[in-house]
């Protein structure tokens, strides 16, 4: 019989959570050893990840869904009416670590600006494009702190 309370649940998208027992073990699996922590972790489809955000903050996917991909993202002409919906996206651009994103007339609100450019300076963004929203001090901060992490 298992001791002890139950394991929290699974964050979305992450890593399966060990107990001290299954950490135990797993530290001392010949396969452990052999592969990369990338090989292990499952990686998330971003359109997956996209609509498990949606599930979870409690939203409609929106009528015309974001074409993820891992060169470009370009959102243009859609209203996100919502931090929530802002934040799905945010998820979306974090598991597919696109090169370049384009976020025109998208009409974001500040938080969720903030955590789409955090999402995407995360990764191997090289161009950042962000028109016709409003920019405040959160959005301000997440691209200094991005551009001061790499050096700029």
């Amino acid at each position: 019989p298992p001791r002890g309370p139950p394991p929290p649940p699974r964050a979305p998208g992450g890593p399966p959570r060990l107990t001290t027992r299954g950490r135990a073990a797993a530290a001392h699996s010949p396969a452990r050893k052999s592969r990369s922590r990338a090989d292990r972790l499952p990686v998330p489809e971003p359109l997956v990840a996209y609509r498990q955000a949606c599930l979870q903050l409690g939203i409609d996917l929106s009528e015309v869904l974001p074409g993820f991909s891992p060169q470009r993202l370009v959102v243009r002409d859609e209203p996100i009416e919502s931090t929530k919906q802002a934040y799905a996206l945010a998820e979306g651009i974090r598991a597919c670590a696109p090169r370049e994103v384009e976020l025109t007339n998208a009409l974001l609100t500040d938080m969720g600006c903030e955590r789409i450019v955090e999402a995407a300076t995360g990764s191997r963004l090289q161009k950042l494009h962000i028109s016709n929203s409003c920019l405040n001090f959160r959005t301000c901060a997440a691209v200094y702190a991005a551009l001061r992490a790499q050096g700029a």
